[in-house]
């Protein structure tokens, strides 16, 4: 199945990777779409799959010090969303990002975890903590704070838009538990 472009009150667009890029992550598949609500909430939602070498490659701490970015604080920390799944709830990392020019300042929050078998982590050095896999899903939820001043996680619009995602995207990324990733990775995108 594909993880679908509507559900709830919120759609999307795509947001689709230079494609040059996409293929030196050495990645399999990936959705990358902006997905918005009517209360005017916006979430960047990236989920990618492939092996779990190369998933494990890049971090937001990496990949977005590359753009700019620096992590407030240098440092990021687990925080479990609470999403009513069958499994545990997702731990993710989480950390904001800044970046200042000089005529505007980016300030984002992201989530990111991983995958291979329905139970979302985040753990610390995630190249060690998945040696053993082969492959894995990655996702990052991406929101931009308008507010410098509330920085809080509990403020963050990924956590209702999760509430509703991550059962969601469960059962299309792992519709059997017994089948493991690595005999049915499906497709994520279309």
């Amino acid at each position: 199945g594909h993880v679908p472009k509507t559900f709830g009150d919120w759609t999307s667009i795509e947001q689709p990777l230079d494609k040059a890029t996409f293929k030196r992550s050495g990645c399999e598949d990936y959705i990358s779409r902006l997905y918005r609500n009517n209360n005017g909430d916006q979430i960047s939602v990236f989920l990618v799959v492939g092996t779990a070498q190369h998933i494990t490659q890049h971090t937001p701490d990496w990949c977005y010090r590359g753009a700019g970015y620096e992590m407030e604080g240098g440092d990021y920390i687990p925080y479990t969303m609470m999403c009513d799944l069958d499994e545990n709830d997702p731990e993710f990392s989480t950390a904001t990002f800044i970046k200042e020019p000089a005529t505007k300042t980016d300030h984002l929050r992201i989530f990111w975890g991983y995958t291979d078998d329905g139970q979302w982590e985040g753990p610390r050095l995630p190249k060690v903590h998945y040696a053993q896999r082969s492959a894995l899903y990655k996702l990052y939820l991406i929101t931009q704070i308008a507010d410098r001043k509330d920085r809080s996680i509990e403020n963050s619009s990924s956590l209702d838009f999760a509430k509703e995602f991550m059962p969601l995207i469960e059962g299309i990324l792992f519709p059997d538990k017994l089948v493991g990733i690595e005999d049915a990775a499906p497709e994520i995108s279309e």
